[in-house]
């Protein structure tokens, strides 16, 4: 369709200008026309145009008839064999079967012919295949026009071969990189989701090294997750190094990303910064802003376990802001819990005890109510810690 509209398109400018040089000096020229009565009579360009117009109107008409017949006769049509489908019919039969042993080898006869993509499927296949070497020097072939494309498979290669610094290089490339090629920007929203994903299976892949990564925030809150989970488990392992970017990287990311993260997120952060020393400040935001969002019985008793283990400890100050939330949240045992050990470094004894009545069949107070009993006895104390913390519903002590 498009060609048939160029071509005529080239025509009709050829003969504007075949007949604008003729009627130079001459006149436009008359064509007078006399049919059954009718009568016709303009420039001889405009009739020419007119001509051409009608024809144009001919053969797209004929155009959509024949395209029409064919998908017809298609429907109807009883196909031999599976080569003689169309290269999209193979394709979509293949996709819709799972076919992917035969994949392979369709897919390649269908793109040994594209300059732009033979290699890049090749190397495709080979990296399923666990061939990655192989598949590198496939993309090495490949064209400068397919750069990015080229790019995107060298760091799925990279991932699974292991290869992190790589990996990091060429994601650190393309996410600096403006798209080039005037196709590919018509798929710019994809090919940024794709690098996207790239991204999350790098950090998930190399949660340490992910934190020298110039671009952030860019990891979906699901990839975030899962990122912050491996950073927790494997914390003890990180040099000091890691652990500076580790900060800068939650300093970089608080006001445009964590501040508006999903819960999940902000409370994996919060366990974070509880285990680094310098960041106590921006620990007891995070935390007093989740509390006042929403009460969670295992974050409040991480605020208070680390205010009551830090340094130069106020208990006046901790004693007022659960009281503030006592006074939101109503009555729950948690706050009795905390307000007893409270009580007991203020030497408030008296109103210490009066707490241990509340809830008699609640875990928390039998909890203290047994530890007064046994107080004096360090090893039975610990055993009855130990009790208690094997309770997946209780809460590990460590004030």
């Amino acid at each position: 369709m498009k060609k048939i509209l160029l071509s005529y398109l080239v025509i009709a400018v050829v003969l504007i200008g075949f007949c604008t040089l003729l009627s130079h000096g001459q006149g436009a020229g008359y064509v007078y026309l006399l049919f059954h009565g009718w009568q016709i009579q303009g420039s001889f360009l405009g009739f020419l145009l007119f001509t051409l117009l009608v024809s144009l109107c001919i053969q797209l008409i004929g155009y959509m008839a024949r395209r029409y017949a064919n998908r017809k006769k298609r429907i109807h049509h009883q196909v031999e064999s599976f080569s003689n489908l169309h290269p999209y019919e193979k394709l979509g039969i293949l996709w819709l079967l799972g076919a992917e042993r035969q994949k392979q080898t369709v897919v390649e006869n269908i793109f040994t012919a594209s300059t732009l993509l033979n290699h890049l499927i090749q190397a495709a296949f080979l990296r399923q295949q666990g061939q990655y070497d192989a598949a590198l020097k496939q993309l090495e072939q490949s064209p400068p026009v397919a750069f990015e494309l080229v790019t995107l498979q060298r760091i799925e290669v990279y991932l699974l071969d292991g290869q992190g610094e790589d990996a990091f290089a060429h994601l650190e490339l393309l996410s600096s990189h403006l798209l080039q090629p005037v196709w590919l920007k018509e798929l710019e929203e994809g090919y940024q989701q794709r690098l996207g994903e790239l991204w999350s299976k790098f950090a998930i892949q190399f949660p340490w090294l992910y934190l020298y990564a110039t671009q952030c925030g860019t990891l979906t809150a699901d990839a975030n997750t899962i990122w912050l989970t491996q950073i927790l488990e494997t914390f003890d392992q990180a040099v000091p190094e890691q652990l500076e970017k580790l900060q800068q990287r939650y300093l970089d990311l608080k006001t445009n990303h964590i501040d508006i993260s999903i819960r999940t997120n902000k409370i994996l952060w919060l366990k974070v910064l509880m285990r680094l020393p310098d960041m106590q400040v921006e620990y007891e935001e995070l935390a007093t802003s989740l509390l006042n969002d929403m009460f969670d019985q295992d974050v409040f008793f991480m605020w208070f376990e680390q205010r009551m283990l830090g340094d130069d400890v106020n208990y006046n100050d901790i004693e007022k802001q659960v009281m503030i939330w006592e006074k939101k949240y109503s009555d729950m045992p948690i706050f009795y819990f905390v307000k007893w050990h409270i009580f007991q470094k203020n030497g408030k004894y008296k109103e210490a005890e009066e707490l241990l009545s509340k809830y008699p069949d609640h875990v928390l107070l039998s909890y203290l109510r047994i530890k007064v009993h046994i107080q004096d006895n360090p090893v039975l104390v610990q055993q009855l810690k130990n009790i208690f913390e094997a309770n997946p519903q209780f809460l590990k002590i460590n004030i």
